[in-house]
Protein backbone atom coordinates (compact mmCIF):
# COMPACT_ATOMS: atom_id res chain seq x y z
CA UNK A 1 0.00 0.00 0.00
CA UNK A 2 1.46 3.58 -1.01
CA UNK A 3 1.41 5.83 2.35
CA UNK A 4 1.20 9.16 -0.28
CA UNK A 5 -1.41 8.23 -1.74
CA UNK A 6 -3.54 7.06 1.25
CA UNK A 7 -2.44 10.15 3.06
CA UNK A 8 -3.47 12.33 -0.53
CA UNK A 9 -6.90 10.60 -0.18
CA UNK A 10 -7.54 11.17 3.58
CA UNK A 11 -6.49 15.21 3.29
CA UNK A 12 -8.62 15.39 0.29
CA UNK A 13 -11.83 13.80 2.54
CA UNK A 14 -11.01 15.58 5.34
CA UNK A 15 -11.63 18.29 3.97
CA UNK A 16 -15.13 17.83 3.24
CA UNK A 17 -15.55 15.93 6.64
CA UNK A 18 -13.40 17.23 9.25
CA UNK A 19 -14.26 15.25 11.80
CA UNK A 20 -12.43 12.05 10.94
CA UNK A 21 -8.64 10.83 11.76
CA UNK A 22 -6.24 8.56 10.31
CA UNK A 23 -4.14 5.90 11.78
CA UNK A 24 -2.05 2.60 11.20
CA UNK A 25 -2.81 -0.34 13.05
CA UNK A 26 -2.07 -3.69 12.49
CA UNK A 27 -0.11 -3.00 8.35
CA UNK A 28 -3.71 -1.04 7.32
CA UNK A 29 -4.97 2.43 7.24
CA UNK A 30 -8.21 3.31 9.46
CA UNK A 31 -10.33 6.47 9.08
CA UNK A 32 -12.78 7.11 11.63
CA UNK A 33 -15.02 9.70 12.88
CA UNK A 34 -17.96 11.36 11.80
CA UNK A 35 -19.49 11.24 8.73
CA UNK A 36 -22.43 13.99 8.25
CA UNK A 37 -24.49 14.49 5.31
CA UNK A 38 -27.19 16.20 4.29
CA UNK A 39 -29.65 13.80 1.65
CA UNK A 40 -32.52 14.17 0.25
CA UNK A 41 -34.80 11.24 -1.91
CA UNK A 42 -37.48 12.58 -3.95
CA UNK A 43 -39.79 15.04 -2.55
CA UNK A 44 -39.34 13.71 1.26
CA UNK A 45 -37.83 15.77 3.75
CA UNK A 46 -34.67 16.59 3.35
CA UNK A 47 -32.05 14.86 6.20
CA UNK A 48 -29.39 16.45 8.20
CA UNK A 49 -27.32 13.49 9.38
CA UNK A 50 -23.94 12.17 11.10
CA UNK A 51 -22.63 8.53 11.83
CA UNK A 52 -19.72 7.35 13.79
CA UNK A 53 -17.61 5.51 11.05
CA UNK A 54 -14.55 3.50 10.57
CA UNK A 55 -13.00 3.00 7.20
CA UNK A 56 -10.62 0.25 6.85
CA UNK A 57 -8.37 0.51 3.82
CA UNK A 58 -7.17 -2.98 2.24
CA UNK A 59 -3.59 -3.76 1.68
CA UNK A 60 -4.52 -3.80 -2.09
CA UNK A 61 -6.14 -0.13 -1.96
CA UNK A 62 -6.89 1.79 -3.88
CA UNK A 63 -7.18 -1.21 -6.47
CA UNK A 64 -9.74 -2.82 -3.89
CA UNK A 65 -12.50 -1.02 -1.97
CA UNK A 66 -12.90 0.08 1.43
CA UNK A 67 -14.13 -1.64 4.36
CA UNK A 68 -16.72 -0.03 6.52
CA UNK A 69 -18.08 -0.13 9.45
CA UNK A 70 -20.65 1.47 12.02
CA UNK A 71 -19.48 2.49 15.47
CA UNK A 72 -22.34 3.98 16.82
CA UNK A 73 -24.14 1.54 17.38
CA UNK A 74 -27.39 2.72 15.65
CA UNK A 75 -27.53 0.16 12.66
CA UNK A 76 -28.20 -3.13 13.78
CA UNK A 77 -26.72 -6.48 11.94
CA UNK A 78 -29.97 -7.56 10.60
CA UNK A 79 -29.67 -4.35 8.26
CA UNK A 80 -27.62 -5.27 4.94
CA UNK A 81 -24.48 -6.24 7.61
CA UNK A 82 -21.63 -9.20 6.99
CA UNK A 83 -21.72 -11.47 9.73
CA UNK A 84 -18.07 -9.88 10.74
CA UNK A 85 -19.60 -6.06 11.41
CA UNK A 86 -18.66 -5.04 8.17
CA UNK A 87 -21.67 -2.85 5.97
CA UNK A 88 -23.04 -4.84 2.68
CA UNK A 89 -23.36 -2.20 0.53
CA UNK A 90 -24.26 -4.44 -2.23
CA UNK A 91 -22.94 -6.87 -4.74
CA UNK A 92 -19.31 -7.67 -3.91
CA UNK A 93 -18.35 -6.95 -8.00
CA UNK A 94 -20.53 -4.05 -8.01
CA UNK A 95 -19.25 -2.24 -4.98
CA UNK A 96 -15.86 -3.18 -7.11
CA UNK A 97 -16.68 -1.46 -10.45
CA UNK A 98 -18.10 1.63 -8.79
CA UNK A 99 -14.89 2.20 -6.78
CA UNK A 100 -13.04 1.52 -10.39
CA UNK A 101 -14.35 4.20 -11.52
CA UNK A 102 -13.32 7.22 -8.80
CA UNK A 103 -10.56 5.17 -6.77
CA UNK A 104 -9.86 7.47 -3.94
CA UNK A 105 -11.60 7.83 -0.19
CA UNK A 106 -14.07 10.59 -1.00
CA UNK A 107 -15.83 8.93 -3.99
CA UNK A 108 -16.51 6.62 -1.80
CA UNK A 109 -17.76 7.77 1.27
CA UNK A 110 -20.17 10.23 -1.59
CA UNK A 111 -21.25 7.31 -3.87
CA UNK A 112 -21.62 4.27 -1.44
CA UNK A 113 -21.06 5.06 2.15
CA UNK A 114 -23.39 7.93 2.26
CA UNK A 115 -26.50 6.05 0.39
CA UNK A 116 -26.36 3.09 2.20
CA UNK A 117 -26.21 5.29 5.67
CA UNK A 118 -29.34 7.56 4.26
CA UNK A 119 -31.18 4.25 3.37
CA UNK A 120 -30.89 3.19 7.14
CA UNK A 121 -32.19 6.01 8.18
CA UNK A 122 -35.10 6.50 5.63
CA UNK A 123 -36.25 3.11 6.62
CA UNK A 124 -36.29 4.21 10.24
CA UNK A 125 -38.30 7.40 9.40
CA UNK A 126 -40.45 5.53 6.79
CA UNK A 127 -40.98 1.91 7.36
CA UNK A 128 -39.35 1.25 3.62
CA UNK A 129 -36.31 1.80 1.81
CA UNK A 130 -35.78 4.75 -0.64
CA UNK A 131 -34.36 2.55 -3.56
CA UNK A 132 -36.58 -0.06 -2.91
CA UNK A 133 -35.22 -4.05 -1.12
CA UNK A 134 -32.20 -5.56 -2.24
CA UNK A 135 -32.19 -8.85 -1.08
CA UNK A 136 -29.31 -10.45 1.11
CA UNK A 137 -26.61 -13.10 0.67
CA UNK A 138 -26.49 -15.38 -2.15
CA UNK A 139 -30.27 -14.32 -3.43
CA UNK A 140 -29.09 -10.96 -2.93
CA UNK A 141 -25.81 -11.26 -5.68
CA UNK A 142 -27.67 -13.90 -7.84
CA UNK A 143 -30.01 -11.30 -9.04
CA UNK A 144 -27.63 -8.71 -9.41
CA UNK A 145 -25.94 -11.02 -11.78
CA UNK A 146 -29.06 -11.89 -13.33
CA UNK A 147 -29.94 -8.05 -13.97
CA UNK A 148 -26.02 -7.41 -15.33
CA UNK A 149 -26.45 -10.14 -17.97
CA UNK A 150 -30.12 -9.08 -18.87
CA UNK A 151 -31.25 -12.47 -18.22
CA UNK A 152 -34.42 -14.56 -16.73
CA UNK A 153 -33.15 -17.61 -15.81
CA UNK A 154 -31.01 -18.67 -12.77
CA UNK A 155 -29.45 -21.79 -14.31
CA UNK A 156 -27.83 -19.37 -17.64
CA UNK A 157 -26.66 -16.98 -15.03
CA UNK A 158 -24.78 -19.97 -12.84
CA UNK A 159 -23.32 -21.23 -16.39
CA UNK A 160 -21.97 -17.48 -16.48
CA UNK A 161 -20.29 -17.68 -13.22
CA UNK A 162 -19.03 -20.95 -13.87
CA UNK A 163 -17.39 -19.28 -16.36
CA UNK A 164 -15.58 -16.42 -14.82
CA UNK A 165 -14.69 -19.47 -11.74
CA UNK A 166 -13.47 -21.72 -14.13
CA UNK A 167 -11.49 -19.77 -16.49
CA UNK A 168 -12.92 -21.42 -19.07
CA UNK A 169 -13.94 -18.82 -21.53
CA UNK A 170 -14.86 -19.58 -24.89
CA UNK A 171 -15.26 -17.22 -27.62
CA UNK A 172 -16.28 -19.61 -30.45
CA UNK A 173 -18.93 -21.36 -27.92
CA UNK A 174 -22.57 -20.74 -28.40
CA UNK A 175 -23.19 -17.62 -25.62
CA UNK A 176 -24.97 -19.47 -22.46
CA UNK A 177 -27.86 -17.01 -22.36
CA UNK A 178 -29.51 -19.33 -25.33
CA UNK A 179 -29.62 -16.50 -27.59
CA UNK A 180 -28.47 -18.10 -30.55
CA UNK A 181 -25.49 -16.35 -30.83
CA UNK A 182 -21.79 -17.22 -29.99
CA UNK A 183 -20.15 -15.77 -26.78
CA UNK A 184 -17.76 -13.44 -27.96
CA UNK A 185 -20.56 -11.19 -29.99
CA UNK A 186 -23.31 -11.98 -27.48
CA UNK A 187 -22.25 -12.11 -23.36
CA UNK A 188 -18.04 -12.64 -23.90
CA UNK A 189 -17.72 -8.73 -23.73
CA UNK A 190 -19.33 -8.90 -20.37
CA UNK A 191 -17.37 -11.51 -19.27
CA UNK A 192 -14.12 -9.99 -20.04
CA UNK A 193 -15.02 -6.70 -17.98
CA UNK A 194 -15.78 -8.71 -15.18
CA UNK A 195 -12.90 -10.79 -15.29
CA UNK A 196 -10.97 -7.13 -14.53
CA UNK A 197 -12.66 -6.88 -10.90
CA UNK A 198 -12.59 -10.07 -9.54
CA UNK A 199 -10.80 -13.17 -9.63
CA UNK A 200 -11.29 -16.70 -9.91
CA UNK A 201 -11.51 -17.57 -6.93
CA UNK A 202 -13.80 -14.77 -5.81
CA UNK A 203 -16.28 -15.94 -8.44
CA UNK A 204 -16.04 -19.94 -7.48
CA UNK A 205 -17.17 -18.34 -4.07
CA UNK A 206 -20.24 -16.46 -5.21
CA UNK A 207 -20.86 -19.72 -7.87
CA UNK A 208 -20.94 -22.39 -5.28
CA UNK A 209 -23.02 -19.81 -2.80
CA UNK A 210 -25.41 -19.40 -5.85
CA UNK A 211 -25.94 -23.19 -6.30
CA UNK A 212 -26.42 -23.83 -3.07
CA UNK A 213 -29.11 -20.77 -2.88
CA UNK A 214 -30.85 -22.50 -5.98
CA UNK A 215 -30.89 -25.93 -5.13
CA UNK A 216 -32.45 -25.32 -1.82
CA UNK A 217 -35.00 -22.99 -3.44
CA UNK A 218 -36.09 -25.66 -5.71
CA UNK A 219 -36.24 -28.19 -3.02
CA UNK A 220 -38.96 -25.94 -1.17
Amino acid sequence: MNGEIVWEHFKELQQYFPNVSLSYENDRFYVRGEIQFRAQYLDDEQVDEAYLIEIELPSSYPNAPPISRELGGRIPDTFHTFSNGTMCLGAPIAVKMTFAQNPNLLDFVRTQLIPYLYSFTYKVQHKSLPYGELDHGAKGILHYYIELFQIDSATNCLRFLYILASEKYRGHLLCPCEGGGILRRCHGPLLLELQKYQNPAEFRIELVNCIEFVEKSRKK
